[in-house]
């Protein structure tokens, strides 16, 4: 067996093509970290505008859900407060962690950096002087590359009212989405940190470990020691990031073809990297932060991550916050190995593998296009359904992603699913009929079970986890699509999408339907839509449940019914605008 892979995110990873937002404030107020209180404990710092609103531009947010980091959405005034800088823009954040530092405090630099050769100064949060951090042995570099110097520093220790305050927004939002806007500036940060000077590449690969990490680390593996040893013997080089400069760092992404390890913040410098290698990553957990999968977007990494956790146990070490020990070095050593070799079955996140099964062709390529084209196994779809399929799958292209294919068919439905996400995906499909067991492969896996049994569908989420989409195409009778549908829904990934094809059997009676049938599934999806709006039914008869507080859309096509589930829905209505220039209501 080869590594599993991990195609679970922690958070959301969109790209959104569109610079972010900036915007000129004539007054608001600064009000400075607490000294001694970690970040996201203190509601009390941020930049907010007069009327006391948290300036959203100013935010520090994470995830779909925008929880904040710290801050209040609200802070009322003192009356006496400083006068703080005048004519600057905002920097946002300094935060002293490798990580936190680069996605976040340096998210506003698509803005910062021409603003500061106007001669703006930077008004920046922080708990420490400018001097400490252009002292440290990373942010120093940093943002001395990106053309900053202490002297363009401005961070209020009191409370101030600042006016003439340009905010950009971040062009980087952790775990949830980034801007191609971010990328320029750590291109040209990496660029004179190198000195100009690109090192050749090797045909070789570098293993990162965290075996010298010092005491006070989130994550250290006792006898990762042993693991290098046998990668070493194996032809790998191993290197302790933190010994390293920047400069070394970012050259090691430069230098070898295929860079590998346990996740963490060092995997962080290739976004410096032009030409970035491979990058293989064995996650700690059973998901992988989706930071790490936004700067393989933004910077076109071919990246793969396995699930590492099943090879782990955990075990305590004095002076380190969680400590973990490899079950079989030997095994996961054979196997890193054999999948760095170029194993075309594992989930990628950025560029597509040079296996010739998965070209370029799979992430651009039109669906309805490879059906029309299909010249393998069968597959059997009414035309008008590709639109629905684009419209509510294409956000799963080129990421991870579990797609579970209710009904197996002759198995050229798989094959076009495969094509057309890419090699990140898993394809998994069911049948009742075991014939079906011969269209898997080495990325789409065949169970064999009726999609109406709970024990059935449970042990497909004990084997693959939660599915992030799902296509009921199977038996399409209405003794099945519902239970189907009531197990499943609720156990899909909190972003899925379940979609139901050819519902015009549940129009007929021979599959269980009718017009007006109670347990027709349109019936039913009738009903969810007063379910869908329970928030709104204040008589007290309609009361709002999983589902409501889970799904943000319905969609309901020519025999197709679709529904979308979210996290978190932004239910908040606000009027924005400008008063004055109201005329109406």
């Amino acid at each position: 067996m080869t590594l599993p892979r991990c195609s679970t995110l922690f958070g959301e990873a969109h790209i959104v093509s569109e610079n972010p937002s900036a915007r000129v404030y004539d007054e608001c107020f600064f009000r400075p970290m607490s000294k001694n209180v970690f970040l996201d404990q203190d509601n009390d710092w941020g930049l907010y505008a007069a009327d006391g609103r948290l300036i959203e531009e100013a935010a520090y947010r994470r995830g779909a859900s925008g929880a904040l980091v710290g801050q209040s959405e609200f802070h009322s005034h003192d009356t006496a407060v400083e006068h703080g800088p005048e004519d600057c823009v905002y920097f946002g954040p300094i935060i002293p962690h490798f990580g936190h530092f680069l996605v976040t405090s340096l998210a506003r630099l698509w803005l910062v950096s021409e603003q500061v050769k106007l001669g703006k100064k930077l008004l920046a949060h922080s708990d420490h002087s400018p001097a400490d951090h252009f002292a440290n042995r990373y942010m120093g570099p940093l943002l001395t590359a990106a053309g900053l110097s202490e002297a363009d520093f401005a961070s209020p220790s009191v409370p101030s009212r600042c006016k003439n305050v340009l905010v950009p927004s971040a062009a980087f939002v952790e775990q949830h989405l980034a801007h191609p806007a971010y990328l320029p500036a750590m291109h040209g940060i990496g660029r004179k940190l190198l000195g100009g000077v690109v090192p050749t590449r090797l045909d070789r690969s570098v293993y990162l470990s965290k075996s010298q990490l010092p005491a006070g680390s989130v994550a250290f593996i006792t006898n990762e020691g042993e693991l290098e040893k046998r990668l070493s013997d194996r032809g790998f080089d191993i290197v302790y990031p933190e010994q390293l400069s920047l400069p070394e760092q970012i050259s090691l992404f430069y230098k070898y073809k295929s860079v590998l390890g346990f996740v963490g913040s060092a995997f962080h410098a290739h976004i410096f990297c032009e030409n970035p290698p491979s990058v293989f990553g064995l996650t700690l957990e059973s998901y992988v932060n989706s930071n790490m999968i936004l700067l393989d977007k933004l910077n076109r990494v071919d990246a793969t991550y396995f699930d590492a956790s099943q090879y782990l146990i955990e075990v305590q070490k004095s002076g380190y916050l969680k400590s973990r020990q490899i079950n079989d070095v030997d095994v996961l050593a054979q196997k890193l190995s054999a999948a760095v070799g170029g194993s075309p079955s594992v989930a990628s996140s950025g560029r597509s593998s040079s296996n010739p099964k998965f070209s370029e062709e799979g992430s651009s390529m039109s669906l309805y296009s490879y059906f029309l084209d299909n010249k393998g196994r069968p597959i059997h779809k009414s035309g008008h359904y590709f639109f629905a399929y684009e419209r509510h799958f294409a956000k799963y292209k080129d990421r991870p992603c579990t797609f579970l294919e209710i009904g197996a068919g002759n198995g050229g439905s798989s094959q076009m699913w495969k094509r057309w996400f890419g090699p990140h995906a898993r394809i998994v499909t069911i049948d009742i009929n075991p014939v079906c067991l011969q269209y898997g492969d080495e990325q789409v896996e065949v169970r064999i079970g009726d999609q109406s049994d709970p024990h059935f569908l449970q042990s497909l989420l004990d084997e693959f986890g939660a599915f992030d989409a799902v296509l009921d195409d199977g038996s399409h009778h209405m003794d099945h699509v519902p239970a189907t549908f009531e197990f499943l829904y609720p156990r899909i990934a909190p972003s899925g999408v379940y979609m139901i094809e050819d519902m015009h059997t549940a129009y007929w009676a021979n599959y269980g339907g009718g017009l007006g049938a109670s347990n027709s599934m349109v019936e039913k999806f009738k009903h969810m839509i007063d379910k869908l709006n329970a928030d709104h039914v204040h008589d007290g008869s309609l009361v709002a449940d999983a589902f409501t507080k889970s799904t943000i859309a319905m969609t309901a096509y020519d025999s197709i019914l679709v529904f979308e589930k979210t996290p978190y829905a932004n239910k908040i209505m606000r009027i924005v605008g400008d008063e004055n220039l109201r005329v109406n209501y």
